[in-house]
């Protein structure tokens, strides 16, 4: 048997899924990451010998696997420096991913329901002009160098009124997802 049907084999999957998942990978993300790991196999075997059977295979896939959970975890806790807080998640810090150079990759529609929430947040809390300016400009793809420059700021304070809107908006968002009755999902 070559080494490329040990890959698809189910207990190997399993035991991957099983790796991982003891190394703290999110459920969600488990199939994703075990064709990464199976990719990194197969990059493996093209410069060493393949594994003689199943078992072997599956240890040196595990290997990978741990390898692969160690990478993923550092890559987050560098990355959580620059994540825009969400419900739910109090140790992200206040700054978004267009500061740090990295590009939004949320859903579209999670995204439209954030804006329309947020039209609704400036609404119904009479938010100063000088906060929307602030809005606008980081809506546009303004810095906070650029934003302090046309409002008449500085740097910090344009961070800062950033911040605290960012806080009210995310309370917000936390207080609405508490009072949200819980949806159960129907029989799949």
């Amino acid at each position: 048997m070559k080494a490329h049907t040990f890959l698809t084999d189910h207990k190997l999957v399993r035991a991957l899924r099983c790796t991982l998942a003891a190394r703290g990978i999110r459920s969600q993300d488990l199939d994703d990451a075990v064709a990464d790991i199976q990719l990194r196999m197969l990059e493996r075997l093209e410069h060493n010998p393949a594994p003689q059977d199943l078992v072997e295979c599956t240890k040196l896939c595990n290997a990978i696997a741990v390898a692969y959970a160690a990478d993923a975890h550092r890559r987050s806790r560098r990355r959580a420096r620059f994540d825009i807080p969400i419900a739910g998640d109090a140790d992200a810090d206040d700054y978004s991913a267009e500061e740090a150079g990295e590009t939004d990759l949320r859903d579209p529609v999670d995204l439209r329901r954030l804006a329309d929430a947020l039209q609704v947040h400036i609404a119904e809390t009479n938010t100063p002009d000088l906060a929307l300016a602030i809005l606008d400009g980081v809506a546009n793809g303004m810095n906070h160098a650029e934003l302090s420059r046309e409002l008449g700021l500085t740097e910090i304070a344009v961070r800062r009124r950033l911040a605290a809107l960012r806080r009210e908006f995310r309370a917000r968002l936390e207080a609405a997802e508490k009072s949200a009755p819980c949806r159960k999902e129907g029989p799949k």
